[in-house]
């Protein structure tokens, strides 16, 4: 081999690395808008523990213990999988809470589903247009936060953010 194509084959295999490295990276790192975003007037902390409360008590619900993603320089959002279970279908909502004002936790939280599931018919996913997606969101507003604002005393509100 000539040392013209030994540096051109150095170069291709060097450049299908960098790429495969860029396609991996940037297929994780790609970010939907939330699906739809809501509001409660307390800290995110009580918003967390009242779900919790309002779970154990419903067996038609479950709450995943929240995850924090983020460092001490930027405010702690909380991820977690509201479950709503019954007969006819059980629906996994994927939930990210924040505080309303960057890093004063009092002022509020905004709560915004960023995944909705039915594993059980195969539908759903993290936009607004995935099939079934619309349904699950109807059913998450009329019966799940009614229910949780009529049992749970949590109000969480429609938010035009």
């Amino acid at each position: 081999m000539t040392k013209g194509i030994k540096v051109t084959v150095l170069a291709l295999a060097f450049l299908t690395v960098i790429g495969g490295f860029i396609y991996f990276v940037s297929g994780f790192t790609s970010v939907y808008p939330p699906i739809a975003t809501y509001s409660y007037s307390g800290h995110v902390d009580s918003l967390i523990s009242g779900i919790q409360a309002y779970s154990k008590k419903n067996p038609t619900v479950s709450f995943k213990d929240p995850d924090t993603v983020g460092s001490s320089r930027v405010p702690f959002p909380f991820y977690s999988d509201l479950g709503i279970h019954n007969p006819d279908r059980s629906v996994v909502y994927n939930l990210k809470f924040d505080p309303i004002d960057g890093s004063d936790r009092t002022k509020g939280t905004f709560v915004y589903i960023i995944g909705a599931h039915d594993y059980q018919h195969k539908i759903g996913g993290y936009t607004i247009n995935d099939t079934g997606v619309r349904d699950m969101l109807k059913h998450f507003e009329s019966g799940f936060l009614i229910e949780l604002k009529k049992k749970g005393k949590i109000d969480i509100v429609r938010s035009s953010k």
